[in-house]
């Protein structure tokens, strides 16, 4: 992972995760602080595009929870570029569902924990 996508995946850790509004693909807006730093992250750092991560727990139909967490990426990147004024093409959206868990689906804490919005960032 480098740098800079460390970077991005700390403000979360330091700010807040990216939440949704329950079985919406809206960003809650008590994210707002979390979104305000990324975006901040984003703009003084213009070298690199960033690929927003949708992923979610192995719970539900696999097809549409990754259709799921496709638009809750996008709704990430929407966000972004509505509310906070980053350039729309430096973002995109990728929805990987269920494939890449980062805990054991077996326990509560652990789905939550899949349930996640992570970043992607290569230099352009």
């Amino acid at each position: 992972m480098d740098t800079f996508t460390k970077k991005l995946k700390k403000a979360q850790n330091e700010k807040g995760p990216i939440r949704f509004k329950k079985g919406k693909a809206d960003v809650d807006p008590a994210c707002d602080p979390t979104m305000k730093h990324i975006a901040k992250i984003l703009k003084d750092t213009p070298a690199f595009h960033v690929q927003v991560d949708g992923h979610t727990d192995n719970v539900g139909n696999p097809r549409a929870t990754r259709s799921s967490r496709r638009k809750r990426a996008e709704a990430v990147v929407k966000y972004l570029v509505s509310k906070k004024g980053v350039d729309a093409k430096r973002l995109s959206a990728k929805g990987f569902g269920d494939t890449q868990p980062i805990a054991d689906n077996k326990t509560e804490a652990g789905r939550t924990k899949n349930r996640r919005v992570d970043f992607t960032s290569r230099k352009m």
